[in-house]
């Protein structure tokens, strides 16, 4: 596919490397909007070969960089090798990268890479997550979905365990993680973490996912992608719809009138 149109586009939302507080510039509602208007083919570079009759119980998109090669040849080693988990029988674990050439040799030989059209930059991450997500909402059938950092351990057959479990428990639409509540927007305009009162005016979340990942049954992450480009909540100050730290905004603020946080505890963990 040509995505020359998207390169030229995309960018011009680079953070510059030359400002040591690059994180105080307001979120990039244009490029929030450009994600989830135009087609989803017209986002993505490569990605893997997917059987269109194919249903998993569980999809797991694995948040990465086009440069952490070695951090993706180890997942495949140790948590997303077969011969470790049943159920990855029975699953799809995906790499989601941002633009860049060195992963196109890696995506033939893997056939797991899911490479989106956007920078790899910090602040980007919760656009590149906003590209993948629609285009597993798209293509991909699953049971559940799940965000995972690279920096992870995933035990993905208690994992399957402690979801059934949860099915069984809640009702509704559920999203599960290491749940935080009340938890402070960080101010601090030099943290990865920072939120602006402009772009989200509250003293706190009510709740959200901290932590190294999160999973949602498969009804609550067709809302998230459906309802997170207009998404607002009284947080919000004139047309603002997206901050820029992924979990905080796909958990906290989409989620928060639109899923149901539950705990889930010891199956996915921090490596380092």
């Amino acid at each position: 596919i040509s995505v020359s149109f998207i390169f030229l586009l995309f960018s011009s939302f680079t953070d510059s490397p030359l400002d040591p507080c690059a994180n105080s510039k307001p979120a990039n509602q244009t490029l929030h909007g450009l994600i989830n208007t135009l087609p989803v083919q017209r986002l993505i570079v490569t990605s893997p070969s997917l059987n269109a009759a194919a249903s998993y119980e569980i999809v797991l998109l694995v948040v990465s960089a086009i440069y952490e090669r070695e951090e993706r040849a180890e997942i495949r080693r140790l948590w997303a090798d077969k011969e470790q988990s049943e159920m990855l029988n029975k699953s799809r674990v995906i790499f989601l990268v941002g633009r860049g050439s060195a992963v196109m040799e890696e995506a033939r030989d893997h056939e797991d890479i899911l490479q989106v059209d956007v920078d790899e930059t910090y602040r980007n991450m919760v656009y590149k997550i906003e590209s993948g997500f629609r285009w597993v909402r798209e293509k991909v059938k699953s049971r559940f979905v799940a965000k995972i950092d690279s920096d992870t351990v995933v035990h993905i057959d208690r994992l399957f365990e402690q979801l059934q479990r949860v099915e069984k428990e809640s009702s509704g639409d559920w999203l599960a993680c290491f749940k935080f509540v009340h938890a402070p927007p960080i101010r601090d305009e030099c943290s990865p973490w920072f939120i602006s009162s402009s772009d989200y005016s509250l003293d706190s979340f009510s709740s959200y996912c901290g932590g190294p990942g999160y999973v949602m049954r498969r009804s609550a992450f067709e809302k998230i992608v459906d309802t997170m480009k207009d998404h607002k909540v009284r947080g919000f100050v004139s047309d603002q719809a997206v901050v820029e730290v992924e979990d905080a905004f796909f958990t906290a603020v989409v989620a928060a009138d639109t899923v149901n946080l539950v705990c889930l505890q010891d199956v996915i963990v921090e490596r380092y």
